[in-house]
């Protein structure tokens, strides 16, 4: 199991009696008598070499996942004091939910527990009763008066005279131009509604 072998007697996955090799092809009665002595055996430098090899696959895989989420992988440290939104787990296992918040908050960051979940408060300073995991917090960034985008008011439209002027299409189009568009039209009336 922990080295690509599987068990062969049903007491194998309790007792480390697995470290023998595969068997791939009808074996004689001698050499499964002699494959069964050596996992009873349980030979200490089998197990080290075993330990070993665990570990070097752990430490792989372990650096084959950083590599290859790494964008993904964030690790933010908020100290006390810090605003934060908080991800609304609740959602994701939803359907229908594209128009829920995806975040509740923003919280204020109390402390960060040994286990390394976080104690949050409201703004008002109530301490919230439950923990928060960090992958569920992002930091809250609040909008700056300078950073708003303010939408001019929109120019009154003029059409190219270089368009109407050649194209005779336009040429019943033009009291429609005339003035700013936002006035009501006398076009419209109560009659057909």
């Amino acid at each position: 199991m922990a080295h690509g072998v599987q068990p062969t007697l049903p007491f194998d996955i309790s007792e480390a009696t697995f470290l023998g090799p595969a068997i791939t092809r009808q074996l004689s009665h001698n050499q499964l008598v002699g494959i069964r002595a050596r996992q009873l055996q349980k030979r200490p430098a089998d197990l080290a070499h075993m330990h070993d090899q665990i570990l070097r696959r752990r430490k792989l895989s372990s650096e084959e996942y950083s590599r290859r989420f790494h964008s993904s992988l964030r690790t933010f440290d908020f100290k006390h004091g810090m605003i934060v939104l908080v991800r609304n787990i609740i959602l994701d296992k939803g359907i229908g939910i594209k128009t829920e918040p995806r975040y509740i908050g923003p919280y204020i960051v109390v402390r960060k527990t040994v286990g390394g979940a976080y104690v949050l408060s409201e703004l008002t300073g109530a301490v919230i009763s439950s923990r928060f995991s960090a992958n569920r917090l992002v930091p809250f960034y609040s909008r700056l008066s300078d950073n708003i985008l303010i939408i001019p008011n929109p120019l009154v439209f003029e059409p190219d005279p270089r368009f109407t002027s050649e194209d005779p299409a336009f040429e019943d189009l033009g009291p429609l131009f005339e003035g700013d568009l936002t006035e009501p039209s006398s076009d419209l009336s109560d009659e057909g509604m």
